[in-house]
């Protein structure tokens, strides 16, 4: 019912003042627009060239490949390259960075968002919060549903004439469901229009049904990042349509405010929150009298008018020496017209020949000679610890002299001039010995009195005295390393008895450690049924081969010289008697 629309433009303010914001103030909209760009400083301006005179390219800004063959001389950071045009000319420094030309008038694509050549998708590799952002001049096109809360003293009835008032609430809630259509020229402002219908009923005896509808247009101010708070406000109309037992039709003028979230999921989607405060005419009331409703929902929308990134140009010049690629002999390598290919150099060394001291030999700063090698063992003196003593391995040294070739050198051997007998025992002194008769008397020999329990590792009381006997020998002779082997007969699975001799030869090892012997010393190994020293089937022959053996080990250098045990030196008579005949 409307009495006096002319003091509800008063419901015009919020979107009144979002459009004034927008108006008047569209500089501190457009800093907003785009990520700040560097600075550019205009180029000093040159002297026009003479007619017919073409004009220079401008001079590159980046350094050529690491590969590109440098100056005369080694290139270095203050090189500077000039360029000239007529009369004036202008220097940058190699290396140096050239200002970032002024955007044009036409769209481009934020930076970090580009195109996968391989793929042809657009990638967003910004930050979390700036990926998917809003852009400028976007539309935004959605559908949303949620629920609408309708005031008691609404003005939506048409009153008949000669009735008392036709006027009844509405439920108190109901869904509500539109679409909307939005298009943003700057980044943090835009317009929307909506239209929303709220399928309802009315409070009455007859529960008579009623169809309210909206359509509004609203100004939009929003911050520009993938989670977009907004405000926004703007006038429309509220209308309603019921049968004559209900409110009938009926049309009213109603402004709106509110605020959002807005999530953009991908580049074209982008989920949204809104709660609206709308402000219409209040029943039977003179205006200025308002009353309130209220909408809040939730909705999909489908980002469009997003700018596709360019293709990155292709490198016409790889090696950045004037030469294209096309024509370019040398494409990788930084060289002169009109092939593109470097200055000769002959030895390789990347001094031309023209300043190079040694041209025919590949040499090194400063003057492109070889480093010296006083030796000449192919290791320069800078790496040589014996630049005098020519070896041609790292560190440049000649092995150490060991006279017997026993691999102990000279002053680590106690007898330089006779091999060393690698039998196990004090192998390390460069001395020929033997082994000692206590160590023989168990080497590769199976060990009587050492036994277990059935299918176990367990060792059976009454074999102590053995082991012991084996941890004096060890303990009286050091150097002495052993293997302890494991053995079983054939009774029962190849995999069981594997297992069992090697965990009988573990317990062995166990109690010698446990005795004083170090662990280093001994190594373990189970051979099953593999090794019998009886192949009979016999009780007898497998009681022999289920055995512990004891092994010397020998570490005898890869090409090392041995003396026999009969080369080993008898011992010195002793002296005679003092007073004797």
């Amino acid at each position: 019912m409307t009495l006096n629309s002319k003091p509800r433009t008063a419901a015009l303010i919020p979107a009144g003042v979002l459009l004034f914001a927008a108006a008047t103030s569209p500089e501190a909209f457009a800093a907003a627009q785009e990520p700040a760009a560097p600075k550019t400083e205009a180029a000093p301006a040159t002297e026009a060239a003479p007619a017919g005179e073409a004009s220079a390219p401008p001079a590159e800004a980046s350094a050529p490949p690491a590969e590109a063959t440098p100056a005369p001389t080694p290139a270095s950071a203050g090189t500077q390259a000039s360029a000239s045009a007529g009369g004036g000319k202008a220097e940058v420094k190699a290396g140096a960075s050239v200002p970032k030309a002024r955007k044009s008038g036409r769209r481009e694509a934020p930076d970090g968002v580009i195109l996968d050549e391989k793929t042809g998708k657009v990638k967003d590799t910004r930050k979390w919060i700036h990926r998917y952002s809003p852009e400028r001049h976007l539309f935004e096109l959605g559908i949303f549903g949620g629920l609408n809360l309708p005031p008691d003293d609404h003005d939506l009835y048409k009153p008949v004439p000669g009735r008392p008032d036709e006027h009844k609430a509405l439920w108190r809630l109901g869904p509500a469901v539109g679409a909307r259509l939005g298009y943003f020229p700057l980044r943090i402002f835009g317009i929307e229009a909506e239209f929303s219908a709220v399928p309802t009923f009315v409070r009455n005896v007859h529960n008579s049904p009623a169809f309210v509808y909206g359509l509004r247009g609203s100004a939009v101010l929003q911050l520009p990042y993938r989670v977009t708070p907004f405000l926004l406000g703007g006038y429309g109309m509220l209308g309603i349509s019921s049968p004559g037992n209900g409110l009938g039709s009926d049309v009213d003028p109603a402004g709106h405010w509110g605020g959002g979230l807005k999530i953009f999921i991908s580049r074209m989607a982008a989920f949204r929150i809104d709660a609206r405060h709308i402000v219409s005419a209040k029943a039977a009331k003179p205006a200025p009298a308002f009353t309130s409703h209220a909408q809040v929902t939730v909705g999909f929308s489908l980002v469009l008018g997003r700018v596709r990134p360019q293709p990155a140009p292709k490198d016409l010049d790889w090696d950045k020496d004037g030469v294209q690629n096309d024509v370019d002999k040398c494409p990788k390598l930084a060289g002169d017209p009109p092939d593109g290919c470097p200055s000769i150099d002959s030895d390789n060394d990347t001094f031309l020949d023209k300043v190079d001291k040694c041209p025919f030999e590949a040499g090194v700063a400063p003057d492109g000679c070889p480093p010296p090698d006083t030796d000449k063992d192919g290791i320069i003196d800078a790496d040589d610890q014996c630049p005098t003593e020519p070896w041609p391995e790292a560190p440049g040294c000649p092995p150490p002299p060991d006279a017997d070739g026993d691999k102990i050198i000279d002053k680590d051997d106690k007898c330089p001039m006779h091999p060393e007998s690698y039998n196990g025992f004090e192998d390390a002194d460069g001395c020929p010995d033997k082994l000692p008769e206590k160590a023989k008397e168990w080497d590769r020999r199976p060990l009587e009195g050492i036994n277990f329990e059935t299918r176990s590792d367990k060792i059976k009381k009454g074999s102590e005295k053995t082991l012991d006997v084996a941890v004096g020998v060890l303990k009286e002779f050091p150097s002495l390393k052993i293997e302890i082997q494991g053995h079983t007969d054939d009774v029962g699975g190849r995999e069981f008895n594997l297992d069992l001799s090697q965990r009988r030869a573990d317990s062995v090892k166990r109690y010698l450690v446990e005795h004083g012997i170090e662990e280093s010393r001994i190594k373990t190994t189970g051979f099953g049924p593999d090794k019998p020293i009886d192949p009979a089937k016999t009780s007898k022959a497998r009681a022999k081969n289920r055995r512990i053996e004891f092994k010397v080990l020998i570490d005898r250098p890869e090409g090392a010289a041995s003396s026999d045990d009969g080369d080993a030196p008898a011992p010195a008579a002793p002296a005679p008697a003092a007073g004797g005949k």
